[in-house]
């Protein structure tokens, strides 16, 4: 009889349908670094506005971190990525996209832009070292670290360099959305600390609000 192996087709095919209507679809998650996240912080502001043209250039990325797939550590010199889970912009433009945001912000300088312009008077480029998710057992950190500088536009002389490493645990939260908001929140913090740098350089005192 052929009507046996026609039902066994027909239930495992209805198996196999019911089973895939089940199980939720995985899709891609893309994330922002945005200023906008860490919106309520105090920005720094300044006794005056230097009448500067300053212009943001893309940062510079070590290769291992200069991609849109989110790096992930377990062990020392042991990197992966993950499949589902990818930075919306690529890392030297979303990176400079927020530093241009925290410092546009203290009106330290009258101009601040992102486009490439030959009418400059200063640059501010910056490296970043490692971008990364750090899962090691029972620990999870989320950890950026680079260099922030300040180059004459004209002769491309590097005047000032601010470096950084930071890494922040997470705890109760340990999703990826929270990873991302805490790299946001390290990057804004260490361009408020380059933005008070900067103000040292050009003798321009901080406006210390109680």
């Amino acid at each position: 009889m052929k009507t046996a192996p026609m039902f066994l087709m027909i239930f495992l095919t209805l198996t196999a349908i019911f089973s895939a209507c089940g199980k939720k679809a995985m899709t891609r998650k893309y994330y922002v670094l945005e200023a906008a996240s860490v919106q309520d912080r105090r920005i720094p502001r300044f006794t005056k506005t230097l009448p500067f043209h300053v212009e943001v250039r893309d940062f510079h990325v070590t290769r291992a971190f200069d991609q849109t797939r989110i790096a992930v550590r377990s062990a020392s010199n042991e990197l992966d990525y993950y499949f589902y889970h990818h930075w919306a912009v690529r890392p030297p433009v979303a990176i400079a996209d927020l530093v241009h945001q925290v410092l546009d912000r203290t009106r330290l300088f009258r101009r601040l832009t992102r486009e490439y312009s030959i009418t400059c008077d200063y640059l501010v480029m910056g490296q970043i070292l490692s971008l990364e998710r750090v899962d090691r057992g029972e620990q999870t950190l989320a950890r950026i670290s680079g260099v922030l500088e300040l180059l004459e536009s004209k002769s491309n002389n590097t005047l000032m360099r601010y470096a950084f490493d930071q890494s922040v645990p997470m705890t109760k939260d340990r999703s990826m959305n929270r990873f991302a908001a805490l790299i946001s929140e390290l990057l804004f913090q260490e361009t408020e600390a380059f933005a008070r740098k900067l103000a040292d350089y050009f003798h321009v005192e901080e406006v210390h609000v109680p």
